[in-house]
């Protein structure tokens, strides 16, 4: 350790502004908004078109990492690493996975894998009002969940525990219409979420009200309530029902973020669009945003121009 543990090699003139951990897997986001992965390539985690392992042999890092082809002018703002997969959110709004799919995790529809091929990444679908968008990403061990920029929290993925917070054990993400048919979990009146922690079968999210609310597994107290159930898998263990967990006279602590002064801060995110027309005959939908318009525009069939959110 010390001086003698090298340094990870990184592209040439880069400094990764962040870092995620999954299972055999590393994500770095790197100051020029690229996100550049190695480790296990099994199941396409590492997004850079084919399954093979990176960074085991010489001549793997460095300017020989692939960084995530997310499309032209792409901008990533924010990475988050499951067991076996990855989910980036786009500078426009967009979160993108790539990985293992078996759970739904990719929330894209199937259960197909993404990443470790040939194929386009898709975008996660979210039916969101226009103007809602993903504000922060985050992913469990089967699951992930994104907050969007009013508050509301949506999970997709693995849920025999209830750790998606549905009030229900189905899975989210793997069949035709689940993502569409999602919408917020319910975390009681009157407050939104602020953050959130996900473990490999449990959720755990702050509120803007400072109180912490779990569910998912139980086993082993993981929730905090004191017992082993599990909550979030009907609707007697969800919202107004779910109660916060007991913290004890804690204080609550700003965020903290380590900042290193050598390292330029990354830019600001995009100013909100001007309103699109109104699609005829259809008051409130844009002209612009045909069904799934931001996955057509990952894979290149949908020219749509980056600050267009939603889908």
């Amino acid at each position: 350790m010390g001086d003698v543990l090298p340094k990870v090699e990184l592209p040439s003139g880069r400094v990764a502004h962040a870092v995620v951990c999954g299972y055999h897997h590393t994500c770095a986001l790197l100051n020029d908004g690229n996100l550049v992965c190695w480790g296990l390539g099994r199941f396409g985690r590492l997004g850079t078109g084919s399954e093979n392992s990176v960074g085991g042999s010489p001549g793997e890092m460095g300017d020989s990492l692939v960084a995530v082809n997310f499309g032209a002018g792409a901008t990533v703002v924010q990475a988050a690493a499951g067991e076996m997969f990855t989910c980036a959110l786009l500078d426009y709004g967009v979160v993108v996975c790539f990985g293992r799919n078996d759970k739904g995790q990719l929330g894209i529809d199937s259960t197909d894998n993404r990443g470790g091929g040939p194929g386009g990444l898709s975008a996660v679908v979210l039916n969101t009002t226009y103007g809602s968008r993903p504000a922060r990403i985050f992913a469990g061990g089967e699951h992930a969940c994104v907050i969007l920029n009013g508050g509301g929290l949506r999970c997709w993925g693995r849920n025999d525990f209830g750790q998606l917070g549905t009030g229900d054990r189905l899975f989210v993400g793997t069949a035709p219409g689940d993502m569409l048919g999602l919408g917020d979990v319910d975390l009681g009146a009157g407050v939104a979420a602020v953050s959130v922690g996900a473990g490999f079968e449990h959720t755990c999210v702050l509120l803007n009200s400072g109180a912490l609310k779990c569910f998912g597994r139980g086993g082993f107290g993981a929730l905090g309530y004191d017992d082993a159930r599990d909550r979030g898998v009907s609707g007697s263990t969800i919202g107004d029902a779910l109660p916060a967990v007991a913290l004890g006279a804690a204080v609550a602590l700003p965020e903290l973020q380590e900042v290193n002064p050598m390292i330029p801060p990354p830019p600001p995110p995009p100013p909100p669009p001007p309103p699109l027309p109104p699609s005829p005959g259809v008051p409130g939908v844009p002209a612009a945003m045909p069904p799934l318009g931001v996955k057509a525009m990952l894979e290149g069939v949908w020219p749509m121009p980056p600050g267009v959110y939603g889908v």
